[in-house]
């Protein structure tokens, strides 16, 4: 099969045999935004030293005695039948006809023919030129020149020697004459009647709101369509949530956030007809609601600031586009008017900085930086802006007509290019360096710079039809046309181009008439399509349920009455959202309760496609995040600017080809920001996100998926981010809630899912407290020294670190320093193993004395050290180190100087989990160690002993545990102590609110 679809794009490549003096290619050369001229298919290049006769194996036929002029079918000469017989029909049935012959026919061209041959693939030129093998695609393909035919293995010196000579001959093929074969190219697609009948395709008319009995009346029209659909069903709607719940569903749904326990109690108290309405207005005033919805649409739009692949560079400015969007959506900007400034902001007759940040839209796509062919690259990245301007906007996937007409949709071949002319003129996306710069970087009209669009000039570019897609294959020349599906068979398909240039002397105009005919009342598929986006997000599911595919792959609606009437209203309402989110959730369909106690409705309808209740639905990746900053109080909801670094684990940095390239450190304020401010880089996700299903950024995203797997659990319980946050939690609660264990966990309740807990609830988070709090009075413990960084970075993000940053959690009276880390030559530096990152106590000095402490290795630890005599030598340290090799059951006593000497040496396996002794004795030259009071390793230093007197340690791999850490010198005895220990009550706190973090309801919503 994989052979079947290289046949595909290889043969159809070699097939546009029209393309070699196309002047279409000659204008692909000339354009700025490629590196290098695209492929051309030169005739002149054929090598026509395979057509010599001689060559001719003449084994099975006496080629010389072969006329060539021999050619007409029916008369052919024996010998020349004979010859074609043994030597060519069985070449063509063993390499060719799996992939070209009776049952299928990739690209439309057919080989068991000659018919086939000479008509050649769908729209394409002739794959035999009969006496021309020059000229011949097919002969140009079995060389393996600008094709390679067939894709596997190249034919035998001798096999494209005899073909040759047969096209050479005329091509002749005995049985039938070339004049009676029907070719197998397919006909153009006709655009009918029934293609324009789709529902999705039809003009969106306000509906007739059904009419009800009084006692299902509710003033909404909203719950009109609904209900009729359940009467028509025999079912009831279910009675309206609880004041507790409303609160919560409406405030998560507008803000991402939890409601605070006071704004809960206010809510549940106010008697106030109009309470709840007044609740959907304070949501949608405050600023957190475009926070919230933006993200929505970032993930629409793919969204991220850097280009993807191995390098994954930034692109310079991304965040502004973030911010606009946040801004529109906060401002209540006219979706109309937010739709055209993404596609035209720069044409605009009055162009302003958002208008101009919006044109970002088009960045966002996966970019190489050394693709494999450049000028298909362009067109790879204009697919990108179209795909995901048909997809967000119209809910169709117009991409799909790139190289063919689409399987299912009434979209032609001919559609797709006539849509990338409306963008073609858009310059290609480049590296920002130099002159480049300024293609990807433009000026903001109030000063500044941001991610944005340019055009070539005011003269558009030729847009041709790409046959299969591929740039070497140019077809007619089209101009801008919207699909024809769209408009009435009498009617033209262009759009009125202003001449209008806006504030941009280098533009065509075309992307404002594409903007405008999107966000036009005439087109019938945006507002649907957005009116559907909303009610997705409100109600976990769309009244369309494939709600970025309207076309015939999509589902159906459920309401299609009701999606035409949201249409409708925010068409009248200015296409502005607010007003048809209030509508929405003012109805008694969304405020009906989410609990399944219809036996009857539970039976009939148990996907509830009618909605005789609400959904329940868990939350977002970056709303759980943020819920869990909320409640431990630490939530910092600063807004805007180019986001911050999450610290990340070692293993996540470690995953990239470069690891840190490209990422950064944020102070712990900016590390507590909302999720939507996290710095998108596409090849680094932040776990908890990632395991909670945030949206990819290589293409659109309508609708995140939504697993449930043991990861998510083992996240919340085990992640730094939650055992943290816990802590943080914990001292919340009892600074509001006083010294009272009982206090404090209703206060935890109260938080976290705004309600206080059952009897049965506070029990058991009671019972679990004392079990808790009994074992950490009764832990001995010992101190951590964690790894916070992989074992290899690349330059960029080593030169940012801070000494602290190589250990997590850094303790008090502890320095730290980096080590060694020598670079390999290609901006990768790796750890020096003998003399990585160390921590020194800057509690003791010691040159001759005892040390003597207990350690506990890790199973996935690769050393641990305790290292003395240490002295400061620039970023990196010398001394003497009792060097713990667990993986290879080996210990050593080193000196670490300019080399690295080991001085003695000896077998020894430490049990991980399990405590052991050290003691080390320095007096002058002589050294000893023990292991659990068994003598390990006694050594001499031959050298001077080094000058230094500090003590510390060092870990790699997993984190090193040490407590009893005494250092005895001459006048003193110091413990070397970390990090101090909550108290139990504290740690047993924090375990509880733990479990509260983990309750189905704090991350779901009823």
């Amino acid at each position: 099969m994989a052979r079947r679809y290289r046949s595909i794009a290889l043969f159809a490549f070699g097939l546009a045999a029209v393309a070699f003096a196309h002047p279409y290619l000659a204008a692909l050369a000339e354009e700025k935004e490629t590196a290098t001229s695209p492929a051309k298919l030169d005739a002149k290049a054929v090598d026509a030293k395979a057509v010599d006769t001689k060559a001719v194996d003449t084994k099975a036929v006496d080629t010389k005695a072969v006329d060539t002029k021999a050619v007409d079918s029916k008369k052919l000469d024996p010998k020349v039948l004979t010859f074609f017989e043994k030597r060519i029909r069985p070449v063509l049935a063993e390499h060719c006809y799996d992939c070209h012959g009776e049952d299928e026919q990739e690209g439309g061209l057919r080989l068991d023919s000659r018919a086939g041959l000479i008509s050649g693939g769908e729209s394409f030129g002739r794959a035999v030129e009969p006496g021309k093998p020059d000229n011949s695609i097919l002969i140009n393909a079995i060389n393996h020149r600008e094709l390679t035919m067939p894709p596997e293995e190249k034919l035998t010196q001798d096999q494209i020697d005899d073909l040759t000579r047969w096209v050479q001959m005329g091509a002749p093929w005995p049985g039938i004459d070339a004049d009676t074969l029907i070719a197998t190219r397919k006909e153009k697609r006709e655009i009918t009647d029934e293609d324009r009948a789709w529902w999705s395709f039809q003009p969106i008319t306000r509906p007739e709101v059904p009419l009800l009995s009084e006692d299902a009346l509710t003033g909404n029209p909203i719950d009109a369509f609904i209900r009729s659909k359940l009467l028509e069903a025999g079912l009831q709607p279910s009675h309206q949530a609880g004041k507790r719940e409303l609160i919560r569903r409406a405030t998560f749904d507008l803000h991402g956030l939890p409601p605070t326990p006071e704004e809960v109690e206010e809510f549940v108290a106010d008697e106030r007809s109009d309470a709840y309405e007044r609740l959907i207005d304070r949501l949608l005033a405050s600023p957190h609601y475009g926070e919230r919805w933006g993200r929505h649409w970032l993930d629409l739009v793919r969204y991220a600031q850097t280009n993807g692949y191995e390098r994954d560079d930034e692109k310079p400015f991304a965040w502004r586009y973030r911010d606009y969007v946040i801004r529109a959506f906060n401002e209540d900007k006219p979706f109309s008017t937010f739709i055209t400034e993404q596609l035209a902001g720069d044409e605009l007759e009055e162009v302003t900085d958002d208008s101009v940040i919006a044109t970002a839209f088009y960045r966002f796509g996966v970019w190489d930086d050394e693709p494999d062919d450049i000028s298909q690259a362009v067109f790879d990245g204009y697919d990108d802006m179209l795909s995901t301007t048909s997809s967000a906007f119209l809910g169709l996937s117009i991409g799909c007509a790139r190289c063919h007409e689409h399987k299912f949709d009434p979209i032609t071949h001919e559609d797709y290019y006539r849509m990338l002319a409306f963008i073609r003129n858009v310059n290609y996306y480049l590296k920002p360096e130099g002159e480049q710069r300024n293609v990807v970087v433009v000026p903001l009209p109030g000063g500044g710079e941001t991610l944005g669009v340019t055009e070539r000039s005011n003269e558009p570019r030729p847009t041709h039809i790409l046959m299969r897609g591929r740039v070497a294959m140019p077809g007619d020349e089209v101009q801008p046309g919207i699909p024809e599906v769209f408009c009435d068979p009498e009617m033209p398909t262009t759009p009125t181009i202003s001449e209008t240039r806006g504030g941009s002397d280098k533009s065509t105009g075309r992307r404002l008439a594409l903007a405008r005919w999107i966000a036009s009342d005439e087109n019938p598929l945006t507002a649907r399509v957005l009116a559907n986006r909303l009610w997705h997000f409100h109600f976990g599911r769309g009244i369309v349920t494939t709600p970025s595919d309207f076309g015939k792959t999509g589902i159906p609606p459920t309401h299609p009455e009701l999606l035409d009437y949201l249409a409708s209203e925010l068409m009248d309402g200015n296409w502005q959202l607010k007003p048809l989110h209030k509508q929405i959730m003012m109805s008694a369909t969304y405020r009906q309760s989410s609990r399944a106690e219809n036996s009857q409705a539970v039976a009939a309808d148990p996907d509830n496609q009618s909605l005789w209740r609400q959904n329940t639905h868990r939350l977002e990746a970056e709303a759980i995040r943020d819920a869990i900053l909320a409640v431990s109080g630490q939530l910092n909801l600063e807004a805007g600017g180019r986001g911050f670094y999450p610290i990340l684990p070692s293993q996540v940095i470690g995953s990239q080809s470069m690891p840190g390239r490209g990422w950064a450190h944020s102070d712990l304020r900016e590390q507590n920001r909302r999720s939507i401010y996290v710095y998108s880089k596409r090849s680094l996700q932040l776990p908890l996100l990632e395991v909670f299903d945030v949206a990819g950024t290589e293409g659109s995203t309508a609708a995140r998926a939504r697993t449930t797997v043991a990861p998510q659990a083992l996240t919340l319980l085990n992640s730094d981010f939650i055992s943290k946050q816990a802590d943080a939690f914990s001292q919340r609660l009892k600074a509001e809630a006083g010294p009272d264990p009982s206090a404090q966990i209703r206060r935890g309740y109260h938080l976290a899912v705004g309600r206080m807990p059952t009897d049965a609830e506070m029990e058991i988070a009671r019972n679990y407290y004392e079990r808790q709090l009994e074992r950490f009075e009764n832990a001995s413990e010992g101190y951590h020294l964690v790894p916070g960084l992989p074992a290899a970075l690349h330059k960029t993000f080593l030169d940012k670190c801070k000494p602290s940053d190589f250990f997590k959690d850094p303790m008090p009276d502890w320095s730290y320093h980096q080590g060694s880390w020598p670079g390999r030559g290609d901006g990768i530096h790796w750890v020096e193993s003998e003399r990585g990152p160390v921590a020194f106590s800057d509690r003791v000095a010691l040159s001759d004395g005892t040390i003597r402490c207990q350690l506990m290795v890790d199973r996935n630890s690769q050393l641990a050290t305790i290292v003395f005599r240490g002295k400061l030598d620039g970023d990196t340290w010398r001394g003497y180190e009792l060097y713990f090799d667990p993986r290879n059951n080996r210990v050593k006593l080193q000196r670490v100087g300019n080399e690295v000497a080991t001085l003695s040496e000896a077998t020894v396996r430490l049990q991980p989990g399990h405590w052991h002794d050290i003691r080390i004795t320095t007096a002058g030259p002589r050294i000893r160690a023990w292991l659990d009071n068994e003598l390990l390793l006694d050594a001499i230093d031959e050298q001077p002993p080094l000058a230094g007197d500090r003590v510390g340690l060092r870990t790699g791999g997993a984190p090193l545990a040490f407590r009893d850490f005494l250092v005895k010198g001459k006048y003193q005895v110091v413990e070397i102590t970390g990090n101090a220990f909550p108290v139990a009550e504290q740690r047993a706190m924090a375990a509880v609110t733990k479990l509260i973090l983990n309750l189905n309801e704090f991350v779901y919503i009823d």
